[in-house]
């Protein structure tokens, strides 16, 4: 049994990442000055739909409710020169801004933009580093938005980056939040195999920014497993099974995978403080996994850093097997 709970101290000796730190203010509003390239478009009506560009990159997911009548949807992809000027210090990934019409176009219910892009995009899993990701806008008329963001991290290091938007604007995903690009470093157990009754998961956690700070914000960390792993709530202080899984519920639904977390726990909000690039050295509590019986599981650890609206999940692989 591990202990009630985990803690390390951290230090990097040479943290070889570069992370993107740019000088202008980005207040310059830009806008779609040109026509852009229509990469897709559809009527959408009260009863919902979808829509995904031509080369799968950008999904819209409009549920029931959201439009009162059905309204002609158009996603275009701008070119470089009618990029908005907040794309300086939050640069878009895979060098895509799209801008999503009718302009301004408000809705009655939450619309999700998935946005899915490579591991080398986000240079993911390169030594334990999981940049945190967001949904931005600019719209013509109005203010630069972060959008509440859910990073989801495949085994391959890929992403399916999942924000949710109120309107229509110039919309991008970029790596990075209010606090400069974050990422997680996470030392965890890769060799994918437990013993019954055995523990799996990972040994350490650290944060670095491209932001020198310091900030300090409030911070979520959870586990999910399918059977036959279950997640460890009982061996971690101020843990709580969770009862109600809509939210992740929802993401991995948007996602359409056939996968679902079956049980999960999660810890109680808790302060962390961010210096730039120096090693963090924290006591943090580290989503862990236990094997209930022999079979393949899939386990989820999620990381939410609460002020700034951005959750990161990476996916991993669980073999559960007797010793002999």
């Amino acid at each position: 049994m591990l202990p009630a709970m985990l803690r390390f101290r951290m230090v990097l000796g040479v943290l070889a990442v570069a992370l993107v730190a740019c000088g202008d203010d980005g207040s310059n509003e830009g806008g779609s000055g040109g026509p852009g390239v229509v990469v897709a478009t559809g009527r959408v009506g009260a009863a919902g739909g979808r829509l995904v560009t031509d080369d799968g990159a950008l999904e819209l997911r409009i549920p029931a409710a959201a439009l009162a009548e059905e309204t002609q949807i158009t996603v275009k992809r701008l070119a470089a020169a009618d990029w908005p000027g907040d794309t300086v210090v939050s640069p878009p990934l895979g060098d895509a801004v799209y801008e999503l019409l009718p302009d301004g176009l408000r809705f009655e219910q939450p619309v999700q933009v998935v946005h899915r892009t490579s591991a080398a995009d986000l240079a993911a899993g390169e030594g334990g580093r999981f940049p945190a990701a967001s949904h931005v806008s600019r719209a013509k008329a109005g203010d630069f938005e972060r959008s509440p963001t859910t990073v989801v991290y495949e085994r391959s290091g890929a992403a399916s980056i999942v924000g949710t938007i109120e309107h229509f604007s110039t919309h991008w995903a970029t790596v990075g939040t209010e606090y400069g690009d974050i990422a997680l470093l996470l030392d965890r157990d890769e060799s994918g195999v437990a013993p019954l009754e055995g523990s799996y998961g990972v040994y350490m956690m650290g944060l670095v920014s491209s932001d020198p700070g310091p900030h300090e914000f409030d911070f979520i960390a959870g586990a999910y497993a399918s059977a036959p792993a279950i997640a460890q709530p009982e061996v971690f202080e101020d843990w709580s099974v969770v009862a109600d899984m809509t939210a992740i519920d929802d993401v991995f639904t948007a996602l359409e995978t056939n996968e679902r977390p079956i049980a999960g726990a999660r810890s109680a909000p808790y302060p962390v403080k961010l210096e730039g690039l120096d090693p963090m050295s924290l006591g943090l509590y580290c989503p862990a996994f236990t094997c209930a019986e022999e079979g393949e599981s899939t386990i989820w650890y999620e990381f939410t850093f609460v002020d700034a609206g951005v959750t990161v999940i990476v996916e991993d692989h669980l073999t559960c097997m007797s010793v002999p």
